[in-house]
């Protein structure tokens, strides 16, 4: 069934829909572990059947606010309404309660939310130990140019296809080298 998401609208859960889901999950294990064309139909009637019996509680769910909408005596109580299908409406980021770096529970919004910017700054920022890199002689004198027998004995190892095309090298080149 999975988890239902927190700033949803739940008025059309209820007991009825939550036996009509159970029994659709039991059928879809039963075919699970049969693999029989029996059972595959008789999930996807669970299946249909299920998903008509959410459409019609959300539907009577929707009925039942309109209908408070109409009998709300007062705009008081229709601005209560309307906030309050507003707040559901809003992505509001829900903060749960975390621990400082000494150890106190934090609960306000800003608090979590300061100790989050404290953690990820000092995780970005820390400097972690390292071998020191080891030092290689330098090169003393003039280096040494490439000669024409190193560039054939290498391109002679090299595959035809193999050639890249960083290397400028055509393939005919190659052949003619090598």
């Amino acid at each position: 069934m999975g988890k239902l998401k927190p700033n949803k609208d739940l008025n059309w859960w209820n007991e009825d829909v939550k036996s009509f889901l159970l029994k659709k999950k039991l059928c879809f294990k039963i075919w699970q572990a049969s693999k029989d064309e029996c059972d595959h139909q008789r999930y996807i009637e669970a299946k249909k059947f299920a998903k008509r019996m959410v459409a019609y509680s959300r539907a009577a769910a929707k009925e039942n606010e309109y209908t408070k909408l109409e009998k709300a005596g007062s705009d008081k109580e229709i601005f209560k309404i309307a906030k309050f299908r507003n707040k559901q409406t809003k992505n509001i980021k829900h903060n749960k309660y975390i621990r400082d770096s000494i150890g106190s529970l934090l609960t306000s919004d800003k608090d979590i939310n300061d100790r989050w910017h404290e953690y990820y700054n000092n995780l970005l920022n820390e400097e972690f130990p390292q071998e020191p890199m080891p030092s290689l002689p330098s090169v003393h004198g003039a280096i040494e140019s490439i000669t024409q027998e190193e560039v054939k004995a290498a391109l002679t190892k090299m595959k035809y296809g193999k050639i890249s095309p960083l290397t400028k090298i055509s393939k005919t080149a190659k052949r003619l080298l090598g």
